[in-house]
């Protein structure tokens, strides 16, 4: 590069081979060539330039494109037309909650898929007046776990486990929970209970947010997001864990919904193809959670 400036210099100084205009000077090899139109001819730097830029844009179109949303219950649900059926087997459900007010109904639920009473087999994760609590039920008895406070608008991460025994009624139910806003590091146990039933015959449809029986009435005003299913119990280290990571393609994985979608009426797990249907004011947001 040097050599090519001096000769270009020296080329100025004497006067010769100098082509009309200065912006159009090239001195190749000590000498400025005839033909102008050599400026203009691609190399492979160029066509290397060209791709590298495509790239980039690429890339920049792909974070554009990338949405992280969360689903604003608002007294509304989502639900989907079939059941998700947690029957003789053990199983964990996470997801981050943040509750923009006090329930003040006897019960709504975050998921539900029936486990209230006995006339509603299946399981389900409802906020009481008192907090937050897991149940299930058969047709022959049902058991929750004690309603655990969880603080009004405080982003916190909440994770149901529920082994299974091998009698009839030794399923143990556990609830635990990480307050975000409060910057607690790790999830504590809140509440639990035993001699829950083992296995039931759940006909209600899947839904997220809705009271019982699908209704969307009385529903929680509160956003979630991060809705995941496992067909283990968890342990401390894998809530800790799961949380702020992406479990679409982890193990063990049922459901993943990441309410992504950031707009329309529809959102799907990315595992399990089951699809949830926004009902009534249920919408999607900017996610707030880590």
């Amino acid at each position: 590069m040097m050599a090519r400036l001096f000769a270009a210099l020296s080329v100025l100084a004497c006067g010769c081979g100098l082509v009309s205009g200065l912006d159009s000077l090239v001195v190749v090899d000590g000498a400025a060539p005839s033909d102008a139109s050599v400026l203009d001819a691609p190399d492979a730097n160029d066509a290397n330039d060209a791709l590298d830029e495509t790239v980039v844009d690429a890339n920049d179109d792909t974070r554009e494109a990338s949405v992280n949303t969360a689903l604003d219950l608002a007294g509304g649900c989502a639900t989907a037309t079939s059941t998700i059926s947690l029957t003789n087997s053990a199983f964990s459900v996470e997801l981050w909650l943040d509750l923009t007010s006090v329930q003040t109904n006897t019960a709504a639920s975050i998921v539900w898929n029936g486990g209230r009473n006995v006339n509603e087999p299946g399981w389900s994760i409802d906020v009481v007046p008192a907090g937050v609590e897991l149940c299930v039920a058969s047709s022959t008895g049902s058991k929750c776990t004690t309603p655990a406070g969880i603080p009004e608008n405080h982003l916190v991460h909440v994770v149901v486990t529920s082994s299974i025994g091998v009698a009839a009624s030794t399923r143990t139910l556990s609830l635990y929970a990480l307050d975000q806003t409060a910057s607690e590091t790790t999830h504590t146990l809140l509440s639990s209970a035993t001699a829950a039933p083992n296995t039931w015959a759940s006909t209600s449809p899947f839904t997220v947010g809705g009271a019982f029986a699908q209704t969307c009435s009385g529903t929680i005003q509160g956003v979630i997001d991060r809705l995941r299913i496992f067909s283990v119990v968890l342990s401390v280290a894998d809530m800790n864990a799961s949380m702020s990571t992406d479990a679409c393609s982890a193990p063990n994985v049922l459901y993943d919904f990441e309410f992504d979608e950031g707009s329309g009426t529809t959102t799907t797990s990315c595992v399990g193809a089951t699809s949830l249907t926004l009902v009534s004011s249920a919408s999607f947001v900017p996610s707030p959670f880590p």
